[in-house]
């Protein structure tokens, strides 16, 4: 594309220097230069002892307000990630920014609402030579600062990533693409155990490259070999030859040389019986001093005004033309009236040219606009009085978030359908490849606002503290108008409106408003499976037969209450003379039946789709489903079209209430994301509500001081989950401590403070939403803590929650990777933790043991430097060096460190 070159000229000329360039093959590791400050508090505190590699020291600020810090790398590096220290804890306020000549910005970390913590940090893309901390602001009065400003990359980039993958065999779901999708989730595994077994990448030409990289799913002794060939079925030469050494490890990056196009691993033996995969499989190049733009918006946040079944807004991004977004028939309640598809690359980035590809070729009507917030817009691209053709390019310029595409209707010959086969955006920048929100996020905060009496205004009061603590996200549940009970106010007897108990449509309004000015999300928990007794339009259906809402239900005529089975669900109604099912009744009321919403009529599927959109164009981010297994007359293909497609319209959270995991595995759970199409589980198999002790199968563990069938539950859960494309939420057990039936606590249910507190770590690192209030709330809506724990216990409360919500190496999705302990495997847990693109990385050690514990941690081979000092995230202080592939990790009885490592 000749025209995206010219762009280029401005940025590349002041970004040159005369010192010869750093060896390409040298591997990815910390990054030194200068460093200068907009000021410095004295000699002690000046910009170069950020990068000194001594935690210890750092620089800070000589004045408030704006105040920056700029580090010059010497020469272009492709970055991985960014990690920034400050000198206290506080609710901080800043961003980061990259650049190749020092003028031209884009933003790498965008931190501008505020974020609680010390220790934050970030996975990059592209080519910088100047990085840029701006701190605008610390609630709590901080001076601006950095105690360590940790860069990470290398003069290499993979050239892998997306390419055509060929294995020996796999397992359906684990196909060879996920060894190359950037995606440390998801992973190749062969088909069966029995080896050798090969993966093969096409990089599409010949190439010359300087390294490869193989990253196990398992720490293990491996042999396997990676060779390389211009014929894909011959002339194979060994690159990296590990069959004798029977190499130990997870993360193998050797530097290479030649000139290939087919690169090949195959795996000849593991020690522990592992089956042959790969969850990355890197080829390395050189990278160019002088980049070209590339497309940001592969696998970004894209949100839509409508869509057809199976073409979701995110196919447009998926840099393949065998996927696309196409929206709502025209004719449909979603259908009408101009299409739009919105891009948020997650960050500023400076953009170039933009392609939209269409289905058909035909005469279409189209804009695109940009946008830095979301609300203000700026016109990039104006086809709208029609432009004939099925692939469109154009120059754009400007630093954008936000890329929007309206397509006015269906083409001028009207037989095609607002559609986007690839949308491409071609710039610079380090875009955020979430499909959804969810899959990077934070500790969420349930709130029950009916069943306790909680304005939506006391919320709105709370959300500071929630935020300093390290809450990302609130979900509020049921907070349209009906009763209290059953279960926190789920029957409503007003689909659309705020209930009066806890405030007005303006306070809800209001709440998402300032949910969102702080960089937080918020969602809801609801219901379209049954009504209340108490609601109107079930009066009416009851009344009326010929009425809409009888249509909504299911009742059938009878000549009396004999004739209802109650067996089977059936209950007499007088009004309507006649027998309604209702799978649901009141616990604190036998003779309130809940009217189940009846899906196989199309009135009461369009009603539903109806209500979902009113409360998600609220500015919700997320809906999740109450008991969807038991609505009535719902299928899987009913529920992909009336409901979870109406939410994959926005970038939204989905999670389908009580699947259920079986006696012997997680069962249903593994159901919801391929089958229900919702994108959130709920990991009831490995900690669950309503049940007497223990409700979990970590807190026997810490009862028994042996984790080591942990490592099997999460691999049948959370890690088949994420692989699926989903994440899971797991919340504390604390359930286990109340009685069911009055809400009293139970003393011998109760657990000590040092038990609930390794389980809320163990949860908050092992990769999933972590949950509080849920199930039968805890102990009081206000309290975030056990109320008789110590000053120091509640305290560690917060700082797991800020690691989680700071740290993406916690992420929900990420590579999970035990590392072993040999002997201690059955005293402790260890494991491996990283963001989604690996680039932010992390040690996690649990003792399980009512006594101090020292154990050996394996670090050697797991792309983990040696060398390096970690820092805690638990104390944001720096941990005893790396100096060895055995790290010594010492911890107090029930104790543990999560350890920040590159």
């Amino acid at each position: 594309m000749r025209w995206l070159i010219p762009a280029l000229a401005v940025l590349l000329v002041s970004g040159m220097v005369t010192n010869p360039a750093p060896s390409a093959a040298a591997p990815a590791g910390r990054l030194t230069g200068s460093a200068t400050a907009s000021s410095v508090a004295g000699p002690d505190f000046v910009a170069d002892k950020v990068i000194d590699d001594d935690p210890r020291t750092g620089w800070q600020a000589g004045a408030g307000g704006s105040q920056w810090l700029r580090v010059d790398l010497g020469w272009p590096y492709a970055l991985t990630s960014v990690r920034q220290t400050f000198g206290a804890i506080d609710l901080w306020t800043f961003t980061v920014s990259g650049s190749l000549n020092g003028s031209d910005w884009v933003t790498l970390m965008d931190r501008s609402t505020g974020l609680a913590g010390q220790t934050f940090a970030t996975s990059v893309s592209g080519t910088y030579r100047y990085v840029r901390l701006t701190v605008t602001g610390a609630k709590h009065g901080h001076p601006p600062s950095s105690n360590d400003f940790v860069l990470t990359g290398s003069r290499e980039a993979d050239i892998a990533a997306g390419r055509p993958v060929a294995t020996s065999s796999n397992i359906s779901g684990y196909e060879g693409g996920h060894a190359v999708d950037g995606d440390t989730s998801t992973y190749w595994c062969a088909g069966s155990g029995s080896l050798p077994q090969w993966l093969q990448v096409d990089l599409g030409a010949p190439t010359a490259i300087t390294g490869v990289e193989q990253d196990f799913k398992d720490y293990d002794h491996v042999a396997f070999v990676i060779e390389a060939s211009n014929d894909p079925d011959a002339n194979y030469v060994a690159l990296v030859d590990h069959r004798s050494d029977n190499s130990y490890g997870q993360s193998f990056r050797d530097a290479v040389s030649g000139t290939y196009r087919f690169v090949r691993l195959t795996v000849t033996g593991t020690e522990h019986g592992h089956w042959a995969g790969s969850t990355g499989f890197k080829v390395f190049a050189p990278i160019h001093d002088n980049p070209a733009p590339r497309d940001l918006a592969v696998g970004a946040v894209a949100t839509s005004s409508s869509l057809s079944v199976g073409y979701e807004p995110w196919h447009a991004l998926d840099a393949s033309t065998g996927h696309s977004w196409i929206a709502a028939d025209p004719g449909s309640t979603f259908g009408v009236g101009p299409q739009k598809l919105t891009v948020d690359l997650g960050n500023a980035s400076r953009l170039t040219g933009i392609e939209q590809a269409f289905l058909d070729n035909d005469t279409w009507h189209f804009v695109l606009d940009g946008s830095l917030d979301g609300t203000t817009w700026q016109r990039l691209v104006d086809h709208g009085s029609g432009a004939a053709g099925q692939v469109f390019s154009d120059q754009v310029s400007g630093t954008y978030r936000y890329v929007r595409l309206t397509i006015a209707g269906p083409s001028d010959s009207g037989k095609h359908w607002p559609c986007s086969q690839e949308l491409k955006i071609f710039g610079f920048g380090s875009p955020v490849a979430n499909r959804r929100w969810v899959e990077h996020s934070g500790p969420v905060m349930r709130y029950y606002p009916k069943h306790y009496g909680t304005k939506l205004t006391t919320i709105i009061g709370q959300l500071d503290g929630l935020q300093e603590q390290g809450y990302q996200a609130i979900e509020v549940a049921a907070p349209y108008a009906g009763p209290r009970t059953p279960w926190a106010g789920l029957g409503a007897t007003d689909n659309y409106a705020i209930d009066p108990s806890i405030g007005t449509m303006a306070d809800f309004e209001q709440l998402i408003r300032e949910v969102h000015s702080r960089g937080m999300k918020i969602s809801m928990f609801g219901n379209v499976g049954y009504a209340s007794p108490q609601a109107p339009f079930w009066l009416t259906a009851q009344d009326d037969p010929n009425s809409a809402e009888r249509k909504w239900f299911d009742i059938v005529p009878a000549d009396g209450p004999a004739s209802c089975d109650e067996t089977a669900h059936r209950w007499w109604s007088d009004r309507a003379h006649g027998c309604y099912f209702a799978f649901w009744t009141d616990p604190a009321d036998a003779n309130a039946h809940m009217p189940s919403y009846n899906f196989a009529n199309q009135e009461w599927r369009d009603e539903a789709s109806r209500y979902l959109a009113f409360w998600m164009n609220k500015g919700l981010d997320g809906f999740g489903m109450d008991a969807p297994r038991a609505y009535l007359n719902i299928n899987d293909d009913i529920s992909n079209r009336y409901l979870t497609n109406v939410l994959n319209n926005y970038n939204a959270w989905t999670l389908p209430e009580g699947l259920q995991a079986s006696a012997d595995g997680p069962g249903d759970l593994l159901n919801g994301v391929p089958g229900l199409h919702y994108n959130t589980i709920q990991d009831l198999y490995v900690s669950w509500w309503g049940c007497a002790d223990p409700c979990s199968r970590i807190v026997p563990a810490i009862r028994n001081g042996d984790p080591s069938q942990l490592e099997d539950f999460f691999k049948a859960s959370r890690d088949a989950i994420n692989q699926q494309g989903g994440v899971t939420m797991s919340m504390p057990s604390w359930d286990s401590d109340i009685n069911q039936s009055d809400g009293s606590t139970v003393p011998d249910r109760v657990q000590p403070a040092d038990v609930r507190l390794l389980e809320m770590a163990t949860i908050a690192t092992m990769g999933a939403q972590f949950y509080l209030h849920n199930g039968n709330h805890m102990y009081l809506p206000q309290e975030r803590t056990i109320p008789t724990w110590t000053a120091d216990q509640q305290a560690m409360v917060g700082k797991l929650l800020r690691a989680q919500s700071d740290y993406p190496a916690l992420d929900p999705r990420g590579l999970r990777c035990r590392l072993p302990l040999g002997t201690d495997d059955s005293r402790a847990y260890a494991y491996l933790r990283t963001d989604k693109t690996g680039g932010v990385r992390a040690i996690v050690v649990l003792n399980f043991q009512n006594a101090p514990l020292t154990v050996k941690v394996p670090v050697g081979n797991a792309g983990i430097a040696i060398g390096q000092t970690p820092v805690d995230l638990m104390e944001n202080t720096p941990a005893p060096p790396i100096t060895s592939s055995d790290y010594t990790v010492s911890l107090p009885a029930r104790g543990f460190t999560i350890l920040a490592v590159r």
